[in-house]
């Protein structure tokens, strides 16, 4: 699960904007998202099959220091300045946990100022928007298919349209902010006994016509 940025405003591919959401939201209190699931807050899109860092700190908001860095952005972004922010989260409507994680999010950018809207939307409206960019915020989600850390890392960057480093993955992925992770969680699907192969598209969402049953 991570928080991904469309087009609306140019503030949004701003690094220093994204790295200080990042610091905002506290990772921490989304244990309880969903039910019966195991729920692993993260500051890297790698899971540990991938060597990804299972952090015990840094998953509280760092208020402060989000706030200085929006200080610092301030004379360039006059709606910085003046607290007249205001953004808009795009939810799938399809997922209702989603709608949970962008409530969270939204309580977090508010003590740093900026001023959040959830709006969701049924999920072919929701890819369209996120595909175009033609929105601020949205939650999104995507299953990390393998154990190769490279991968996983490349595909965050084309998610956030960032074109993917030679090198230093892990250490140009906490520079550049292409996505905001928040937490790994299981993927579960309850089907059918005599089901035998599904296929997900590129939003991860079932296809239908790759769906067979047999004996």
């Amino acid at each position: 699960m991570f928080l991904g940025f469309g087009k609306g405003h140019a503030l949004l591919a701003e690094k220093r904007f994204r790295h200080a959401l990042g610091l905002a939201i506290g990772r921490g209190g989304m244990t309880q998202i969903g039910s019966g699931e195991v729920v692993v807050p993260t500051l890297s899109p790698l899971p540990r099959t991938a060597r990804g860092t299972v952090l015990s700190s840094g998953l509280l908001a760092d208020t402060p220091r989000a706030k200085s860095l929006l200080s610092k952005l301030a004379h360039t972004y006059s709606e910085i300045e003046d607290s007249s922010l205001k953004l808009e989260i795009i939810v799938n409507k399809s997922r209702p946990d989603d709608r949970s994680v962008a409530a969270r999010v939204a309580a977090a950018l508010f003590r740093i100022g900026i001023q959040t809207r959830v709006i969701e939307l049924h999920a072919h409206a929701f890819a369209r928007r996120v595909d175009s960019g033609q929105c601020d915020l949205y939650v999104g989600q995507w299953a990390t298919l393998g154990t190769f850390g490279e991968t996983t890392l490349r595909t965050a960057f084309a998610i956030g349209g960032l074109s993917a480093p030679n090198t230093h993955f892990e250490r140009e992925f906490s520079t550049q902010w292409p996505i905001v992770p928040l937490f790994h969680r299981g993927l579960r699907v309850h089907h059918r006994s005599d089901l035998r192969s599904v296929d997900f598209d590129h939003h991860d969402r079932l296809r239908y016509e790759d769906v067979w049953v047999g004996p």
